[in-house]
């Protein structure tokens, strides 16, 4: 329990400790104003995320308090998923379908990578609980996070 404890502490340290996406490169195309309010929209995602998320929980009351944790989480999936559609819309418009395709499968595959990783150690058994599902949907957004920086990286690198 300690080390589950321990990595979800990192993960919400490493997200916590995520650089503002502000790009100044000094590039001042029309094209590179919308991938910098794409970087900035990230932002209002994760800001919005750990307002919801670190509202006191009575200890007495842990049931609703995963079940906000896991409403949160879901928010804040929904909100990187809509600005992932947003810049699949602007920049991959010869390719909508299949890149918006492809990021729902990633999402999926990284929910499912990291229930792997957080329910089947030997550790894990007999007794990990809902606690899981929670650190993976945690660990999904932080993969869907950094992935969404990278498109914003690659975009904004070959912005005129």
């Amino acid at each position: 329990m300690r080390i589950l404890i321990f990595l979800v502490a990192t993960l919400i340290t490493n997200v916590c400790n995520a650089e503002d996406v502000i790009y100044n490169r000094n590039k001042t195309s029309e094209e590179a104003k919308i991938i910098d309010s794409l970087g900035k929209e990230v932002d209002t995602c994760r800001d919005a995320f750990f307002i919801n998320e670190y509202k006191n929980c009575p200890i007495d009351n842990l049931k609703d308090c995963y079940n906000r944790d896991i409403d949160a989480n879901n928010k804040l999936k929904d909100c990187y998923l809509e600005v992932a559609n947003k810049i699949v819309t602007q920049f991959y418009s010869e390719n909508k379908e299949k890149s918006l395709q492809q990021i729902q499968n990633y999402a999926k595959s990284s929910f499912e990578a990291n229930l792997n990783l957080y329910s089947s150690s030997n550790y894990c058994k007999p007794s990990c609980g809902l606690e899981v599902s929670l650190f993976a949907s945690q660990a999904t957004n932080y993969d869907l996070q950094e992935y969404i920086l990278r498109m914003l990286d690659y975009l904004y690198a070959n912005a005129p």
